[in-house]
């Protein structure tokens, strides 16, 4: 891989959502992505074309004392470089950068503090190349230590249809459907109304709306538990009685 393709980023925060990495006035989509891998800091390349300069500036200087300074020069500042190298080195230690590969050719590293965390890091971008969906949004904070914040998308709850809401029209479903609406209404106009009995109309109302015959059985049968035939017979709903005993008997 050629020196000049990596660019290095220390970046203090990064944001990814909906394919999209960004940081730092920089964004690139996760599809442009080829290949992401965990690794050393990329070692700076020695500055040879530099060095040729000044030792030709050196040797092109009038006098024994003036090309001596300037050699001098030149040996303090390749030896600035070498320790500079060294030190970068041994502080790292280890594979605590991650690169990522784009479809250009370019290849972005990202310097995570530690080994530990970049493997973190690296396993995050992952996912998201995986298409997980349990990682809509995540935030990657560099500083002390490093930290994920994965904010998953919550779905909201399917709500269920009220007997109210349902619109069965014709037939004798039908029928029935509107005389559980009517005790639907009776027991909402009650104040010590037991939630349960009006979650219980709502569902018989569902099945009979899908033709649900099993599961119209079991919940006619907690009708008469909870004494909800008193109440048909009151309201005279005659045709919820009759399928009330068609079904159960």
């Amino acid at each position: 891989m050629e020196a000049q393709k990596i660019k290095e980023y220390n970046v203090s925060r990064m944001s990814i959502e909906k394919n999209v990495i960004s940081w730092e006035g920089h964004a690139v989509r996760l599809p442009g992505v080829v290949r992401i891998w965990v690794g050393d800091s990329p070692r700076r390349t020695f500055p040879i074309s530099m060095v040729l300069i000044l030792l030709m500036i050196a040797l092109s200087g009038p006098g024994i004392v003036n090309k001596t300074v300037m050699l001098a020069v030149l040996g303090i500042y390749m030896g600035i470089h070498l320790r500079s190298g060294k030190k970068t080195d041994t502080q790292t230690g280890g594979k605590d950068h991650v690169y990522l590969e784009l479809c250009s050719g370019m290849v972005c590293s990202f310097e995570s503090g530690s080994e530990s965390f970049a493997m973190e890091f690296y396993e995050v971008l992952k996912h998201h190349m995986e298409g997980d969906a349990g990682m809509a949004h995540c935030e990657i904070v560099f500083e002390n230590g490093g930290e994920i914040i994965n904010q998953t998308k919550q779905e909201e709850p399917e709500k269920a249809s009220s007997v109210l809401e349902l619109n069965v029209s014709g037939g004798l479903n039908g029928q029935i459907v509107q005389e559980l609406k009517r005790l639907y209404g009776s027991y909402t106009k009650k104040t010590d109304t037991n939630s349960e009995v009006l979650l219980l109309i709502n569902e018989a109302a569902s099945l009979m709306e899908k033709n649900d015959r099993v599961g119209l059985k079991s919940v006619f049968e907690k009708f008469i538990t909870l004494g909800l035939i008193n109440d048909c017979n009151e309201l005279g709903l005659d045709s919820l009685l009759q399928e009330i005993r068609a079904t159960i008997y």
